[in-house]
């Protein structure tokens, strides 16, 4: 290439670097350029002129923009894919904190319960007085059952999602991300374990024992 092809080169290299605004832009006017720079190269390796210069310039700006396009499609794809998986991690670190309190809660709910229950039967209400709190008790424990219950196949059907999201989306993603999705399924499936747990001893309280 001569004198005057480089400086036509590098003079359009120099125009285009300072009209990208953002990363897409940028990446496309790099292809652009870089299309522009061989094209003129082989140009004027044929023309031996500005002319042939100018013409390899052109078709491989068309041919180098057409490139930049598509690795700037391919970095915004990576870029919204990890956006994507972040957000996933985020939705099961929250759906864990909300079944880690659910089940503290639940604990401290069956705790009372059979406290409520030893209580009751060393009573010395009448009968119709601790018909009505047994009966009370019935409901209260009733309504946790139907709280766990539903809490667990929501625990559950998490699991599941997050596992399937991992399957399917872990391929060309940050091994930092696939660890923290890996982390926050096993916080799931403890949270899980825990409320069955719970559920079991829920359903061993026989309320028709308190007296």
């Amino acid at each position: 290439m001569n004198s005057l092809a480089k400086i036509f080169v590098f003079t359009f290299i120099f125009i285009l670097s300072g009209c990208a605004t953002n990363d897409r832009q940028r990446t496309e006017m790099e292809g652009l350029a870089l299309g522009c720079g061989v094209g003129a190269a082989l140009g004027n390796l044929i023309g031996k002129d500005r002319k042939s210069t100018a013409i390899g310039c052109a078709a491989g700006s068309i041919a180098g923009v057409t490139y930049g396009k598509h690795v700037a499609n391919e970095k915004e794809k990576y870029a919204s894919k990890e956006e994507h998986f972040k957000a996933v991690i985020v939705n099961a670190k929250k759906v864990s904190s909300d079944a880690r309190a659910f089940n503290r809660q639940l604990t401290a709910d069956i705790s009372e319960v059979k406290n409520e229950l030893a209580m009751l039967k060393k009573s010395s209400a009448n009968l119709a007085s601790k018909n009505t709190q047994l009966t009370n008790q019935q409901k209260k424990t009733k309504a946790l059952l139907s709280e766990a219950r539903k809490k667990l196949n929501q625990l559950k059907t998490e699991i599941q999602t997050q596992r399937k999201f991992l399957a399917n989306n872990a391929q060309n993603i940050d091994p930092n991300l696939i660890e923290a999705s890996q982390k926050e399924i096993s916080q799931l499936e403890a949270e899980n374990k825990a409320l069955q747990i719970a559920l079991i001893e829920l359903q061993t309280i026989d309320t028709r024992r308190a007296y």
